[in-house]
C-alpha cells in the first residue's frame, strides 16, 4: 500500500469531504519517489479552496500542501513547513512560518496576522458614555474665571481699612469679637463657638488678631461685644 493510500484513508474517517481532494493531490510511492496524479479532468472542485492537509517529504518529513484556489486539486507539497496539527517549527531553519500561509503559530496572533489567526473580538470592556462630547482645542476666553489682579496694599492703608471697619462693627467685628472674648455667653451663635475653639487651639495667631483689633479702635473683644 501506498503512503497515498493510507493518507487517504485516514482523512476519509477524519472528513469524508476531503476524499475527492486525496484523488487529485501529489503523493509518493513506497520509494518515496513523487506521483502527480493532476488535478480532476471534468473541472469540478474537488476540495475546499485554501484548505491545508499534511503530506510527505523525502526523508521521512512531513509538510502541508494547501488546496488550490480554484478548488480543482491540491498543490505542491511544501517540504520545508509543518503541517497545520504539529504546532512545531516551521522551517528547517527553525523560522517560524510566516503570515498567511494558513497557519496560526506561536508566535502570530489576532494583532499581528489576520490572514492567519482571524480578527480579534471586539473590546466592550470600556464602552463610550452616552451623548459623549470631546471639548474643542480652542476654548473661548472666559473672564468671569480671571483672577483679579492684587494691587499693592501699603500698612497704612491696611491699617485704615481695618479701623473702618472695626468702626462699621459689620456682622464679621461681631463674630470675631465673640470668639475673641473667653467668656462663652448663653444666646451666641454656633458660629462664635466654633471659631473659639480654632483660636483657643491656635493661641498665638488668636493674641496677634486680639493686639491688630485693639489698635485699630476695638479695645477689649468683651466690651465691643457688649
Amino acid at each position: 500500500m501506498t503512503i497515498k493510500r493510507t493518507t487517504c484513508a485516514l482523512l476519509m474517517i477524519l472528513a469524508g469531504s476531503l476524499a475527492g481532494a486525496c484523488a487529485a493531490s501529489d503523493s509518493y510511492d513506497d520509494q518515496g519517489g513523487e506521483v502527480n496524479e493532476g488535478a480532476g479532468a471534468s473541472g469540478a472542485t474537488v476540495c475546499v479552496p485554501g484548505h491545508q492537509t499534511e503530506c510527505a517529504c523525502p526523508g521521512g518529513s512531513k509538510s502541508i500542501q494547501k488546496c488550490l484556489p480554484d478548488g480543482s486539486g491540491l498543490g505542491e507539497c511544501e517540504c520545508g513547513l509543518v503541517s497545520s496539527s504539529s504546532g512545531s517549527s516551521s522551517s528547517s531553519g527553525g523560522e517560524d512560518p510566516p503570515c498567511g500561509n494558513g497557519v496560526c503559530g506561536d508566535d502570530e496572533n489576532c494583532h499581528n496576522c489576520v490572514e492567519d489567526c482571524g480578527q480579534c473580538d471586539p473590546c466592550n470592556i470600556a464602552p463610550s458614555c452616552d451623548n459623549a462630547f470631546v471639548p474643542p482645542t480652542n476654548l473661548p476666553h472666559a473672564t468671569e474665571f480671571d483672577v483679579p489682579k492684587m494691587d499693592y496694599v501699603s500698612p497704612e492703608q491696611l491699617e485704615q481699612r481695618l479701623q473702618q471697619w472695626v468702626s462699621n462693627a459689620g456682622p464679621e467685628m461681631r463674630v470675631l469679637a465673640g470668639a475673641l472674648d473667653n467668656v462663652p455667653h448663653q444666646d451666641e451663635h454656633p458660629l462664635v463657638t466654633a471659631l473659639r475653639e480654632v483660636f483657643a487651639d491656635h493661641p498665638a495667631q488668636a493674641e496677634a488678631l486680639r493686639r491688630q483689633l485693639g489698635d485699630a479702635g476695638m479695645g477689649t473683644p468683651a466690651s465691643y461685644r457688649a
